[in-house]
C-alpha cells in the first residue's frame, strides 16, 4: 500500500518549483521566501508534519489490517511502501544545477542543488511519518517499506545518464522516472510543447531530432521493477521464506 504524495501536496510542489507551466509570475526561484516554489515546499512541510496526516495515514492502516475480510487470519500482513527520492543530490554531482525541466520560455526554474535537496526532503519527511505510524501500531503484521534504495543511481541528475535515456517510450533508459522522448504523431519535432499539456514536456530539443523529453514524477517499468524486488524481499522474510 503506498498513499500521501497527493494529500501532501507533491503537484503544487512541482508545478511552483519545477514546471512553472502557467506561465504566469512564481516569484523569485526557490529559496528566496517570496517565490512560489519555497511557499509550496513550506505547505508541504506544514501539511506532513501535522499530526492528522499521521492520523489519516494510521486510520488507513488499520482499516486494511482490521478489514472483516482478512482481521482472522493471523497471517495477513500490510506492507506500507513510501517513495523514492527523486533526485541525485551527490555533491559532486553539479550537471542539473543549470538546467531546467520548465517548458515554458522565459519560466524555467533552475535544477539547482539547494533545490534537489529540498524536495527530496519532503519525500523523506513522509516516508519518515511512514515509519513512524506503522512503529506506533506495534503490530508485527504491518511493516514500513523503504523503496528509495532501490533508485540509486537511476535518479534525476545522475552524472552519468543521459538526458535522453527512455528512447521511443520504451521505459527501458537508465533513468527510473519517467524520461522518454516524445514526438508529435507525425513523428516531427516541432520543437514546442503539445497544446493543453506542457507539464509532461521539456520543450527544448537537441539538434540530433531526437525530439522533446517527457518527464512524469513517476516510476517507469524499470522503477516499477525496482519497487517490486524490494517488497518481494521484505515480504519473504516476513513469511521466512528464502531471499
Amino acid at each position: 500500500m503506498t498513499i500521501g504524495g497527493n494529500d501532501a501536496q507533491f503537484f503544487q510542489v512541482v508545478e511552483a518549483c519545477i514546471f512553472q507551466y502557467h506561465g504566469g509570475s512564481y516569484g523569485p526561484e526557490y529559496p528566496d521566501p517570496k517565490g512560489l516554489c519555497a511557499q509550496a515546499i513550506a505547505e508541504a512541510q506544514g501539511i506532513i508534519s501535522d499530526d492528522s496526516f499521521g492520523n489519516q495515514l494510521q486510520g488507513l492502516a488499520i482499516s486494511e489490517l482490521y478489514n472483516a475480510g482478512v482481521k482472522n487470519f493471523a497471517d495477513f500482513k500490510v506492507f506500507l511502501t513510501g517513495y523514492a527520492h527523486f533526485f541525485n543530490v551527490d555533491p559532486d554531482s553539479t550537471r542539473c544545477n543549470n538546467q531546467s525541466f520548465g517548458p515554458i520560455p522565459g519560466y524555467r526554474p533552475l535544477l539547482s542543488m539547494e533545490l534537489r535537496q529540498a524536495i527530496n526532503d519532503l519525500v523523506e519527511q513522509v516516508n519518515n511519518v511512514y515509519s513512524a505510524v506503522v512503529a506506533s501500531m506495534k503490530n508485527p503484521n504491518i511493516q514500513f517499506v523503504d523503496i528509495s534504495p532501490g533508485f540509486n543511481g537511476h535518479r534525476f541528475c545522475e552524472p552519468q545518464n543521459d538526458d535522453y535515456d527512455n528512447e521511443d517510450d520504451k521505459q527501458e533508459g537508465n533513468t527510473w522516472i519517467w524520461n522518454f522522448h516524445y514526438f508529435w504523431p507525425d513523428g516531427v519535432d516541432n520543437g514546442t510543447a503539445p497544446a493543453g499539456d506542457p507539464i509532461f514536456v521539456n520543450t527544448t530539443s537537441d539538434s540530433t531530432g531526437r525530439g522533446e523529453i517527457a518527464r512524469i514524477f513517476h516510476p517507469t517499468r524499470l522503477g516499477h521493477g525496482a519497487i517490486k524486488n524490494i517488497v518481494k524481499d521484505a515480504v519473504r522474510k516476513a513469511y521466512g521464506l528464502p531471499t
